[in-house]
């Protein structure tokens, strides 16, 4: 695959020039931001982020982009309203926050003369803004769309009736329809079933067929396979993963659906040419786009998107344009971070290119002859402060536009692509041995034999490494930022000294949506990025089978290899019969007793049909040290017959804390029963008969906005075994898609996602000569179930009295609960550390990771 991919670069300068692209007026080049030599931003994937072209940065995710019909201006709906951009002098001239809820996961549109801009958000409206004599947009009618069921119907993509400009058509993700508007009124004047979660709309010329594509497919046809998404049933492969996609044609004339035509999974976005013959869907679970014959209504041709036909999964193409002047259609790989060039008189199904656009490209829009890509995270999460909040969700996105590149060009901007994508590294870690030889600890390519037999992967919640190692008094950390420090977390500062202390990891996710997501399968999805406006459809924990990647999870990988597997937790929302509190439930657990069941609800059949039916997921009403005993129960019975699993989850949620409720035990005392259980669990293993051949993984699902000097995605993780470096500090970056990609390389599986393909092995963490000294748990410092006293109201201007939503992960104000953390740690006077809040990504802008020589020399000679 090495040699391919050489092959690939080398055969970039035989490129021709497309004969109908017009030159630009300048060579595009990267702008000036801090970062690695040549410019760029490093982000929490470890790909170096260089828009070619101009680009316009601001505090918010981009998710739908549109042009004025004048070309003067340029609309972009982002996770908060409208931003509008003067074409001219490339500036944002006007942010329009919707009035209620943020923007749903596309949908926008302008009227032919300009004068009104449409946009849908996040719960159930049609918004339409009508532009003043001084060019500005202000809010005039709010069309509600009623839900079908549940709470909001989630209005998502947007197309406007050319021949009847009083109508307008909107897809209904949540009720599974195609909404017709009637603008002058703002009335709905009917819904017409199509499949399910449809997400863009496009018209026919003469305005009389709709395509509308279909996140989820087709339903089920009896006696199928299915799981639910947002309370509809979508067909599932064995995995419980969505296995159809589909394009509703809709008969506008008589407001039926014709046709459902099945293309690629999670078609997303689509492109129609101006003749209407011929429709372009992209997958971007299939990282495919289906080429349809709309006169046949058929698919005639897909093309492959990835920059070499050797990648697995990754690319995640959600973004397509057309460009007519060029005869080119342009791609946004939201994997890649790049557009893909189809020179449309080419019948080849592979790209002619690839233009590098800022880190996950999502929509487009052309503006005459120039390329406009919307890019959701931008340069990363480099905005601190917005309004007085301070969120993790929230990006630094960014608009890039480009001149349509030349042969030359397009040569060098793929060859730039290529590698800021970390193409090279994810081709290489593919390559699978051609002999297996001795036994490693961790093996350089899949298919080698590991000494290690057991790996047991601890998934923790939100905190920072400053929040818990900032005290460690060596290693990158600051104690002022340290809220949970040795008298919280004694076991977690021994295991960090005795084994090895990672003071340069990374979580890829900012919340435990997409957290639990990177954790689980080492890289996320266009459907969660393009949610982050509002979770409507569902904020998942493995519960809506579209959030999940196709790559499938990594016990998928690891029982395909014939290994075993077991699940503590994971994807779980327990019951508790009969009702208790955190404290009668820990008061019955010391007494020894058993007066408590926690009946699980788990719906990935994958994680449940594995799971230990004792072991309860979330729900901050169970302690930590209950859950550490059921595990420590069932493995010292599966040591002692041999039947240990090859590879355990293990889920202790408390860490999160339960904010300063009255019935909730206080943040530190929550934080020391994580710690206690962990130490146990720890303990347990290393005494055990398997300890010589085993590993223990920890890490946090995600590290929320919490308080760290270096970066605020910057988080703990632990690496516990006999192969473990003892006293050593590793201050090499890692992430989490590390995490899965060394579990993965232990167990021999090749990876099936780009997103950890090219992540580093965290081979620096150990060593060849095992040292067997087991490890002993440490007595908790501050007491178990020490009860948060009565409230009183609130420090650093916060309202009072803030009570929290806890029944899911994240339902509470991320914000206001760490400035509760912080004051409960660190009193009511200390100042709240907002320089260090929220994911800013100061570390990664300044790391300035360089592409890996052990693939390709980054030179002008690979060229």
């Amino acid at each position: 695959m090495l040699y391919a991919l050489i092959g690939l670069l080398s055969c970039l300068a035989a490129l021709p020039a497309s004969p109908a692209a017009q030159p630009p007026a300048a060579a595009p080049t990267p702008p000036a931001v801090v970062g690695p030599s040549g410019g760029g931003t490093t982000v929490t994937t470890g790909q170096l982020v260089r828009p070619a072209g101009k680009t316009l940065e601001f505090n918010g995710r981009p998710v739908a982009l549109v042009a004025s019909p004048d070309g003067t201006r340029v609309y972009a709906k982002d996770n908060r309203g409208l931003v509008v951009i003067d074409a001219a002098t490339w500036t944002v001239v006007q942010e329009l926050k919707f009035t209620k809820s943020g923007g749903s996961m596309t949908g926008i549109a302008v009227s032919k003369d300009g004068s009104r801009v449409f946009a849908t958000n996040a719960e159930s409206k049609f918004e339409e803004a009508t532009r003043g004599e001084d060019g500005t947009l202000s809010w005039t009618r709010h069309t509600t769309i009623l839900p079908r069921e549940g709470k909001n119907s989630y209005p998502c993509g947007i197309a406007l009736d050319t021949m009847n400009p009083d109508l307008a058509y909107v897809a209904i993700s949540r009720n599974n329809t195609l909404a017709t508007i009637e603008l002058s009124t703002g009335k709905v004047l009917r819904e017409t079933t199509v499949g399910t979660a449809p997400f863009e709309v496009r018209l026919s010329p003469d305005c009389s067929v709709a395509y509308v594509s279909n996140l989820g497919g087709r339903l089920p046809a009896p006696g199928e396979k299915a799981a639910e998404s947002s309370g509809t049933p979508v067909v599932v492969d064995a995995r419980g993963i969505v296995a159809s996609g589909t394009v509703s044609v809709v008969d506008l004339k008589a407001n039926v659906e014709v046709v459902q035509i099945e293309t690629g999974l999670l078609p997303c976005d689509l492109a129609l040419t101006a003749d209407g013959h011929t429709l372009y869907v992209a997958n971007a679970n299939s990282d495919t786009v289906s080429v349809i014959d709309t006169a046949s209504r058929r698919v005639t041709r897909t093309l492959d998107v990835r920059p070499a036909a050797e990648l697995c999964f990754g690319s995640m193409p959600d973004g397509l344009v057309i460009d007519a002047s060029a005869n080119r259609l342009y791609v946004a790989n939201s994997g890649n971070n790049a557009v893909a060039v189809f020179d449309l008189a080419s019948s080849s199904a592979r790209a002619q290119g690839f233009i590098p656009a800022g880190w996950l490209p999502a929509s487009m829009a052309m503006l005459g002859s120039d390329l406009v890509v919307g890019n959701i995270k931008g340069v990363g999460s480099r905005t601190p402060k917005e309004a007085g909040r301070l969120h993790s969700p929230w990006h630094r996105g960014s608009i890039s536009r480009v001149a349509s590149p030349t042969g030359q060009e397009l040569k060098e901007l793929t060859a730039q692509a290529i590698r800021d994508a970390h193409v090279p590294q994810a081709l290489a870690a593919l390559e699978r041995s051609t002999s297996e030889g001795p036994a490693v600890v961790i093996p350089t390519k899949p298919g080698e034999r590991s000494l290690i037999e057991h790996v047991f992967y601890v998934i923790k919640e939100n905190r920072t490494y400053d929040q818990v190692f900032g005290d460690m008094g060596k290693g990158n950390g600051e104690p002022k930022l340290c809220v949970y420090g040795r008298d919280s977390t004694p076991n977690q500062h021994a295991l960090a000294e005795q084994f090895v202390l990672l003071d340069n990891y990374y979580c890829n996710g900012v919340l435990s949506a997409d957290g639990h997501q990177w954790a689980t399968q080492g890289t996320t999805t266009p459907y969660l990025e393009l949610s982050f406006g509002g979770f409507a459809r569902s904020y998942d924990l493995g519960t809506d089978a579209l959030t999940f990647a196709p790559s499938g999870f990594i016990w998928d990988h690891v029982l395909a290899r014939g290994f075993s597997f077991r699940n503590y937790g994971e994807f779980d929302y327990p019951s508790i019969k009969p009702e208790a509190t955190y404290k009668a439930i820990y008061d019955d657990f010391v007494a020894g007793k058993s007066s408590y069941t926690f009946p699980q609800s788990i719906a990935l059949e994958s994680a449940r049909k594995y799971a230990a039916p004792d072991f309860p997921g979330w729900h901050l009403d169970i302690p930590d040290v209950l859950r550490a005993d059921r595990f420590i129960r069932e493995f010292l019975k599966f040591d002692a017959a041999g039947t240990v699993p090859n590879f355990s989850i293990i889920y202790l949620c408390n860490d999160h804390t339960a904010g300063k409720d009255e019935d909730k035990p206080t943040p530190r005392s929550m934080v020391a029963d994580n710690d206690l259980a962990l130490g146990r669990v720890v303990e347990a293993i290393s005494h055990s008969k398997v300890w010589g051949k085993s590993v223990i993984v920890v890490n946090e699902d995600d590290p929320q906005d919490g308080f760290d000097h270096v970066d605020g995605h910057r988080s703990t993780c632990l690496v516990v075994s006999p192969y473990a470096k003892r006293g050593a500090i590793v201050s090499d970056f890692y992430n989490q898609s590390s995490v899965v990609l060394t579990i993965e390389r232990i167990f021999g599986a090749s990876p099936q996602a780009q997103l950890y393909a090219l992540a580093p092995v965290m081979s620096t963490c150990f060593t060849s000569t095992p040292d067997l000294t087991p490890f002993k748990a440490v007595p908790n410092i501050v007491p178990l179930c020490e009860m948060n006293p009565k409230k009183k109201a609130a420090a650093d201007g916060q309202k009072a009295p803030l009570a929290f939503d806890f029944s899911k992960p994240d339902l509470a104000d991320e914000d206001d609960l760490n400035r509760v953390l912080w004051h409960d740690a660190m009193g009511d006077d200390a100042p709240y550390p907002e320089e260090f809040a929220g994911s800013h990504a100061k570390g990664l802008a300044a790391l300035g990771l360089k592409l890996d020589e052990r693939v390709v020399k980054d030179d002008d000679d690979d060229d």
